[in-house]
């Protein structure tokens, strides 16, 4: 099973929206098996699963996985964990002290379940807290998705060096197998200028970080389509009277460079 955690220090930028997209994309064009983890307490991905009503929702909370030594899923392809609000709020103010003890029954989990599903995606809420550290110390593949303005590109050294949660410092001392498929620019608005500036300005500072398809570093247009496979809780290409079929010929090619970067045949 390979492990991707989908993750910014920043809210507002679409992160769910790539989550499900993706994770449809993976269950449902590619036929693999999937586990999808909900870390977010507000719950916004697993709302839309829930509205689509195409994925399994496991009588699992997320938050067991991370409090439990031991936790046994039901039999599905296409498995959705939710989280408790209040629990998961009550574990982004956990300290130090059961870091360890989350991050030990994340990894125990995933380890348990490698030959259960063929992917896992974990939805992280925005914030360095146990929640998001747990997900990326025990991850494969980290894919953070961005909005072209100042805040993102403000926030996004947080990303990088943060002391306890920054990239750098994990891949250095704490999980030296993850890796990092790259920035990928989300919600973004063609006749904004500020915002094709903006990207411009991301693209020449962070060439390396950036995802590149073909000679392009391509972005996700911030199109009604999308939203609207949202709140259908479908995939996009699943709208009706072919909505979504222009979005989804801009956003798959970026979704199969996620998958090959995962190493998928």
């Amino acid at each position: 099973m390979k492990t991707l955690t989908i993750a910014n220090q920043k809210g507002g930028v679409g992160k769910s929206a790539i989550a499900c997209q993706l994770t449809y994309y993976i269950a449902l064009k590619l036929g693999k098996s999937i586990l999808f983890i909900d870390f977010d307490h507000q719950q916004n991905s697993t709302n839309r699963f829930k509205e689509g009503k195409i994925a399994e929702i496991s009588s699992v909370e997320s938050n067991k996985i991370l409090t439990d030594s031991h936790v046994e899923l039901e039999d599905s392809n296409f498995l959705v964990l939710s989280g408790n609000y209040d629990i998961l709020i009550d574990l982004e103010k956990a300290g130090e002290e059961k870091r360890d003890t989350y991050v030990q029954n994340l990894y125990q989990f995933i380890q348990d379940n490698s030959e259960n599903f063929d992917y896992c995606i974990i939805d992280t809420n925005p914030s360095p807290d146990i929640r998001q550290l747990s997900a990326l110390m025990t991850s494969d593949f980290l894919l953070s998705p961005i909005q072209p303005n100042s805040e993102a590109l403000e926030g996004l050294s947080r990303l990088l060096t943060h002391p306890e949660i920054g990239l750098k410092n994990i891949q250095e001392n704490v999980n030296t197998g993850l890796e990092f498929i790259g920035l990928l620019p989300n919600l973004h608005d063609l006749k904004k200028v500020r915002q094709n500036e903006k990207l411009k300005e991301l693209i020449e500072t962070y060439p390396d970080l950036m995802i590149k398809v073909g000679r392009k570093f391509p972005s996700i247009k911030n199109r009604a389509a999308l939203s609207d496979a949202q709140d259908e809780g479908i995939p996009i290409w699943m709208l009706s009277k072919g909505r979504g079929r222009i979005h989804w010929s801009e956003i798959k090619p970026i979704f199969d460079k996620i998958i090959k970067k995962m190493g998928a045949k």
